[in-house]
């Protein structure tokens, strides 16, 4: 620059005037799936802007427009917006239910059903039916996962600016810009990515106190030629509570059906605790109701027994989560029954939960059921060397039909010498109960209803049932034959 010349700087800065205002009263509704790809472009956004700058354009205002998302909290976090497009992009992890956890413990509807149904018919007949009376699955939960995302359509108009000059020479021109709000809600539909699931358990275990036998029989009972069913009222008000298991997903991603598997599975019955309680409060409506969904059992098209349904596991009565299942025999068990006393008194059944998704997801946890003993059944002895003796020789004088199922015990030669001594072996005694634990611990002893000399004689091992020689035997001053009763107590 040569000296004298006058350096004119004009400084050029733009002063936005922000005008922010919201222009869509009723907030855009798009749909997106859970765990979509990234780089996915949620549809629907772009053409939605653009559609609001057209009309800017057509009253001659705007000149250029940028779109900005505003980060205000995680789900915000999960996107990236095209500043000059608008396209919405996925650019993390979508899962509904992190998102939406406070569906977590409504989501899932449940039923039970027989343990001969297919998982497949019941998709079928869940997606084909509706509530109208209780005779059918119910309708999968409405409630929504909606997010709520915030864009800004940022517009520079070309209206006429208004120019200041400054004591220095510096212009400054003071260009308007628009900033609205654009509300979105994002609605998030589910897929079938979860798989029921229990909390914490690795197993669960009922027990229940065994019907008592009406049979005392030597040996095992033998399986009735009738069954009859325990009354349901009456097995109902018994029923043992386990835990269900949970989906978190939503519809009939998450309805969970139950099926018993394993030896003795048709003999448990599964509903809900509601349908129990109702059934109880409700007990002279009980028959007239029966085909409601408080407790169903039918036979449906498809062959299957269906039991109870609870929408989203949700009593009505008190809005509360229902977190147990119910059990419940439908049939008599006997633990010393071969047919009804499962291994030992103990079922060892699997309890599968399935969702109704497509394809479905399953989930099994072992359910162990105990029988309780009751002593409903007598000792009985055996005579390991005659086995099952009878004595006739009782019965030849009387018509006792007790006497008639005594077994006799006879010393091995058939007599004893007199010159015994003190403490030698006599006999050995076996009895066994069929029942467990302290109703199958046996005491001998002589019988009360039996008294002879044979006490003054003889001792019984009171554990073991080994009888030995108490006193000294003499042939020709003492008893030369005895015959005494014993019994295990």
């Amino acid at each position: 620059m040569n000296k004298g010349t006058i350096l004119v700087i004009i400084s050029l800065y733009i002063i936005f005037i922000l005008i922010v205002q919201s222009i869509n009263d009723v907030p855009l509704r798009v749909d997106i799936v859970e765990e979509s790809p990234t780089g996915s472009i949620i549809p629907g956004i772009a053409e939605y802007l653009q559609q609001l700058i057209s009309r800017e354009q057509i009253k001659g205002l705007t000149q250029t427009t940028t779109f900005q998302l505003i980060n205000d909290g995680t789900f915000s976090n999960l996107f990236s917006l095209d500043p000059n497009t608008g396209r919405l992009i996925v650019s993390g992890r979508i899962d509904r239910e992190a998102l939406c956890s406070s569906w977590d413990n409504n989501a899932g509807t449940s039923a039970s059903v027989g343990i001969n149904s297919n998982i497949n018919d019941i998709v079928a007949t869940q997606r084909n039916s509706n509530l109208m009376n209780g005779n059918e699955f119910l309708n999968s939960p409405t409630n929504e996962c909606l997010q709520a995302l915030n864009i800004l359509i940022i517009s520079r108009t070309n209206q006429e600016s208004s120019h200041l000059t400054t004591g220095t020479g510096e212009k400054h021109a003071e260009t308007p810009v628009k900033t609205t709000r654009i509300l979105i809600h994002v609605i998030i539909h589910d897929i079938n990515d979860n798989a029921p699931r229990w909390h914490e358990n690795s197993l669960l275990h009922v027990s229940f106190v065994e019907t008592p036998s009406s049979s005392n029989n030597n040996g095992w009972n033998t399986v009735q030629t009738v069954l009859r069913p325990i009354n349901e009222n009456d097995a109902i008000r018994n029923a043992k509570s386990i835990d269900r298991a949970y989906d978190p997903d939503m519809g009939q991603n998450g309805t969970i059906v139950y099926r018993l598997i394993g030896p003795g599975a048709d003999y448990f019955r599964l509903a809900d605790n509601f349908n129990r309680k109702t059934n109880h409060d409700n007990n002279d409506q009980y028959h007239s109701q029966s085909n409601t969904d408080l407790l169903i059992h039918r036979k449906s098209d498809l062959g299957l027994d269906l039991y109870n349904i609870n929408n989203n596991n949700i009593n009505p009565m008190t809005g509360t989560h229902e977190t147990s299942l119910q059990i419940w025999p439908i049939l008599p068990l006997d633990r010393e029954t071969k047919d009804f006393a499962g291994q030992g008194g103990v079922y060892n059944l699997t309890l599968l939960a399935s969702d109704l998704g497509n394809p479905p997801k399953s989930t099994s946890i072992p359910l162990l059921i105990t029988l309780i003993d009751v002593n409903d059944h007598i000792p009985q002895f055996h005579n390991l060397i005659n086995q099952y003796e009878v004595n006739s020789h009782l019965n030849s004088n009387n018509n006792n039909n007790l006497e008639s199922n005594y077994v006799i015990y006879r010393p091995l030669n058939g007599n004893l010498r007199e010159t015994l001594p003190i403490g030698s072996f006599v006999l050995q005694l076996n009895a066994s109960d069929q029942d467990d634990g302290l109703h199958s611990k046996l005491v001998y002893g002589f019988c009360p209803c039996d008294r002879n000399l044979a006490q003054n004689y003889f001792k019984i091992d009171s554990i073991t049932g080994r009888i030995t020689v108490g006193h000294s035997l003499d042939y020709d001053n003492g008893p030369r034959q005895f015959r005494f009763k014993v019994s295990p107590n």
